[in-house]
């Protein structure tokens, strides 16, 4: 779940509050980042990882992160 208190007369922004499973607010973002990006095809993109553990997501260029992917809490 997502919640966001928007009136639709402002620019400001305002704060998001998630809960449950899945943070739906960031898959938006994810979704918006993707659309901006031209919607990459499957075959356009991938993830680097380092050798000290960091992943980035790469569209179009490999090793050119565009988006840094947190670790999985274990």
């Amino acid at each position: 779940m997502a919640t966001v208190d928007y009136d639709g007369h402002t620019t400001e922004a305002f704060p998001v509050t998630q809960a449950g499973p899945r943070a739906l607010w960031d898959e938006i973002a994810a979704y918006q980042q993707w659309v901006q990006m031209g919607r990459p095809g499957v075959d356009q993109y991938g993830t680097a990882v380092t050798a000290d553990g960091e992943s980035t997501v790469w569209v179009e260029i490999p090793g050119e992160g565009v988006l840094p992917i947190a670790a999985p809490d274990l």
